[in-house]
């Protein structure tokens, strides 16, 4: 589901033919990369960690060092397969569909 996914199906009529007679996927029929176009995975992982130290080297003195810490590791992998359709002489085509 590239950039042109949603400029595609913002220009199909709502009466457009969603199966050919043979019932597969009209070419052109977005529902296919919806369904079989790829993958989009996501993965954040966040590490937060604090720290206080005090320390009272005399009676009455209080030293108080404080810290923290936070590392986020964002990893997104994404995969666009390419899609086939059927002619319609219900044979497969080795050509993908327009992306």
């Amino acid at each position: 589901m590239t950039g042109l996914f949603f400029h595609n199906i913002a220009r199909r009529w709502p009466t457009n033919p969603i199966f050919d007679p043979n019932g597969h996927y009209v070419h052109g029929n977005e529902i296919l990369q919806m369904e079989n176009g790829g993958l989009d995975a996501t993965q954040s992982d966040k590490l937060y960690q604090q720290l206080a130290l005090e320390f009272r080297p005399v009676k009455g003195w209080k030293i108080r060092l404080e810290g923290n810490y936070n590392t986020v590791n964002y990893h997104n992998h994404w995969d666009v397969l390419p899609i086939y359709y059927y002619d319609p002489r219900s044979d497969t085509d080795s050509s993908s569909m327009e992306r």
